[in-house]
């Protein structure tokens, strides 16, 4: 059933503490007032996962027994209440789940749905080996490249790393890991400098990009935003140095125009870990290029909206719901 919203904000609020709380007699109620409740619209999903994630195994059993769907998936992730589980590191849930018949593989597959990426991120190994035993396909490469192994050494956890590898090594010399394919930002709002069109930039560009290259050091790509908006605004990108151990973004273009009520002149900047492109990837991988669109983004909004940028606000990513970025982060929004 598809889901929908209780039928007020309070009744949503209400839901989410009695099951966070594991007040069973409470939800039970509510949903004798108003069955809809079975389908409220979550933010993390459906009131399955909600239970799931918080741990409430008696309320996980007595919605399946209502007749709540195992791997009813989320929205938009389309991730199943086992995963919200693992994610957590509930071995205890986790197990039931997948004593009640979860999924842990899905096709199509996508790391979104990715129960084992899950577990390795919770750091929990007695849930990743669980659902080793279980089943859980170890090898599968999202993207032509983030596969099990790569996550959990990007997570940094050492001993989960050496399970899968443990595993895997008792697979068939001749198995075939299942690969989706490399997925890159298509939206068509940047392109690399050798693919923009002639534009006559004002001679300040110049001067913020030479106080750059003097502060970090040479820029290594430039990115130009082809979205309509007000200034055409380009992203430079900086690489990581023995002296400046990490990725420097900017932007030119955002002080081509004073903006706010004090007119001001300024730029966007802002600096990425040095192992952001590890593994084989690349700026323009989807789940890559998400800090130079915000850059692009936020250079644009104060000329577009006609707002004042303001030390310590906070933009989300989407609306008010948490909605991280990407699968290899839980940012979801952005401080001034």
């Amino acid at each position: 059933m598809e889901n929908k919203k209780p039928n007020t904000p309070l009744l949503n609020q209400t839901v989410q503490k009695a099951i966070r709380e594991g007040k069973l007699d409470v939800l039970q109620q509510l949903v004798e007032n108003n069955e809809d409740v079975l389908h409220a619209y979550i933010p993390v999903g459906t009131v399955l996962h909600l239970a799931a994630e918080s741990n409430q195994l008696a309320i996980v059993k007595w919605l399946l027994e209502s007749g709540m769907d195992i791997d009813e998936e989320s929205f938009p992730y389309k991730d199943t209440a086992i995963k919200s589980a693992a994610a957590k590191g509930h071995y205890e849930m986790v197990r039931y789940l997948l004593q009640q018949g979860a999924a842990i593989n899905f096709e199509p597959p996508h790391p979104y749905k990715d129960v084992l990426f899950g577990a390795i991120r919770s750091g929990n190994k007695e849930v990743v080996q669980l659902l080793i035993d279980h089943g859980v396909d170890t090898t599968i490469r999202y993207f032509e490249r983030k596969d099990a192994e790569v996550m959990a050494k990007e997570q940094n956890q050492t001993e989960i790393l050496a399970l899968i590898q443990a595993h895997n090594a008792t697979l068939p010399a001749d198995h075939v890991p299942r690969t989706t394919p490399k997925k890159e930002y298509d939206d068509e709002d940047y392109e690399d400098e050798e693919e923009e069109e002639e534009y006559e930039e004002p001679s300040s560009h110049a001067v913020i990009r030479e106080a750059f290259e003097e502060m970090y050091g040479p820029i290594q790509t430039t990115y130009y935003q082809n979205f309509p908006s007000e200034v055409p605004i380009q992203a430079h990108i900086i690489a990581p140095s023995a002296a400046h151990p990490y990725y420097v973004l900017f932007t030119t273009g955002m002080s081509d125009r004073a903006v706010g009520y004090n007119l001001l002149y300024v730029e966007n900047m802002m600096k990425v870990p040095a192992d952001w492109l590890e593994g084989g990837a690349d700026w323009l991988d989807r789940e890559k290029i998400w800090p130079i669109n915000w850059l692009i983004k936020l250079a644009c909004i104060p000329h577009d909206e006609n707002v004042q940028p303001a030390r310590g606000v906070i933009v989300p990513n989407k609306g008010d719901l948490a909605d991280p970025y990407g699968i290899e982060t839980y940012l979801s929004c952005m401080l001034i």
